[in-house]
């Protein structure tokens, strides 16, 4: 590929977040100001008429007590067409789910539930009447009927005969700013999904029950520490293709996240966008589609359970190698324009992830004087293959 045509390529992402960011200007629904609590980790303003969803998703790393992983995943949705004002007073259709990574090359384990009532607050009861900004520490509070609940310091969930208890504190967010991966652009309604970080590796605690395997009525008991990994989406639907990554390191301090794929066409092209955050003692590294010069190439085989992905950006290059077992895949819901959709991804939590940070010449142009500047193999990654680029097999 010419330089010319790789400098376009890389381009095109931008453009395309320019080409919606502009009219989304005007999209913005601050609402009533009600509270001085503020973060993106806090629901929404409900549009008028949906479709709209507010999901959030914890992933734990434990260090202590087990050395399985577990996640939890909550949401609610308003259907396509349904009156906000309606669903606020009888509550919101929602999803909830917890997850578990398995035995050693065992499938993920997904408890779910599809609630038909939840509801979301600000602070613990308050309506919520505005749209979230990053200036403040998250309060919140999301409720479903004989589930349980989760806020911004835990969550009590019991779904599918599991249950998790968990509690985090020490946040460290994906930068200082408090925007996350999309920075600005998290404030603007224009995009179909947006992804926001709250936190990259928060200190937790967690109990959980878990049926058995093999025997249902058999219940096991764990609870130990480690870190979670926290994050929140929002909007119309899950993209038809996409990947989600996130892997944390402890005993090295590195840490890894990213979400992208193909999201939207434009003048009938479909380029590649990625929002990729790789952190260590050493390196606080962001590739995104905003900066221009950015440049993506990826290779997705999920029926070999693997995912490539190089980025560049000035004069770093970041290549990724991501591979699970086949059989350590297991389905889970997504929200899409309709609600949750059954099976909608594929997940594991037994991934091994191998990050190679590289400085290269300006403009990546050829590869003479490339320096590697650190390395690392993250084990018990999650690694999720979403829409299209599920194993069709």
């Amino acid at each position: 590929m010419t330089l010319m045509r790789k400098s376009f390529f890389a381009l095109l992402p931008t453009l395309l977040l320019v080409g919606v960011f502009l009219p989304a200007c005007k999209s913005r629904n601050f609402g009533e100001e009600t509270s001085e609590v503020d973060s993106l980790l806090d629901p929404h303003r409900l549009p008028a008429r949906g479709p709209w969803f507010e999901g959030w998703y914890v992933r734990i790393t434990p260090v202590s007590g087990t050395d399985r992983s577990l996640g939890a995943i909550v949401g609610s949705y308003l259907p396509p067409g349904e009156d906000r004002s309606l669903s606020e007073k009888r509550g919101l259709r929602g999803y909830a789910a917890l997850l578990e990574s398995g035995q050693v090359a065992a499938p993920l384990r997904a408890f779910e539930a599809f609630p038909e009532k939840t509801n979301m607050f600000l602070n613990a009861a308050d309506p919520v009447k505005r749209d979230p900004a990053p200036s403040s520490p998250a309060s919140f509070r999301w409720v479903a009927d004989n589930l349980g609940e989760m806020n911004q310091s835990g969550l009590d969930l019991s779904v599918g005969g599991a249950q998790l208890k968990v509690n985090w504190s020490e946040p460290v967010p994906w930068n200082s700013s408090g925007f996350g991966p999309q920075g600005l652009l998290s404030l603007f309604r224009a995009f179909p999904l947006h992804w926001f970080v709250y936190s990259l590796a928060s200190r937790v605690k967690f109990e959980a029950v878990l049926p058995d395997a093999s025997i249902p009525e058999k219940f096991e008991r764990i609870s130990g520490t480690g870190y979670a990994h926290i994050e929140k989406n929002w909007g119309v639907s899950f993209p038809e293709s996409y990947i989600w990554m996130q892997a944390h390191y402890p005993e090295q301090k590195r840490t890894i996240a990213l979400a992208g794929g193909k999201p939207l066409k434009i003048a009938g092209v479909q380029p590649e966008a990625w929002l990729i955050g790789y952190r260590s003692e050493r390196f606080k590294q962001d590739f995104t589609p905003q900066n221009v010069g950015t440049f993506f190439e990826s290779k997705v085989d999920a029926c070999a359970g693997r995912f490539e992905l190089k980025a560049s950006y000035l004069n770093r290059r970041l290549i990724i190698t991501a591979q699970a077992p086949r059989k350590t895949f297991a389905g889970i819901s997504i929200p899409k324009e309709s609600g949750f959709e059954r099976d909608g991804s594929e997940q594991s939590f037994q991934t091994q992830i191998a990050v190679q940070l590289f400085e290269v010449p300006p403009l990546g142009v050829g590869i003479q004087g490339e320096k590697l500047l650190e390395q690392t193999v993250l084990m018990g990654g999650a690694l999720e293959f979403g829409g299209t680029y599920k194993c069709q097999k």
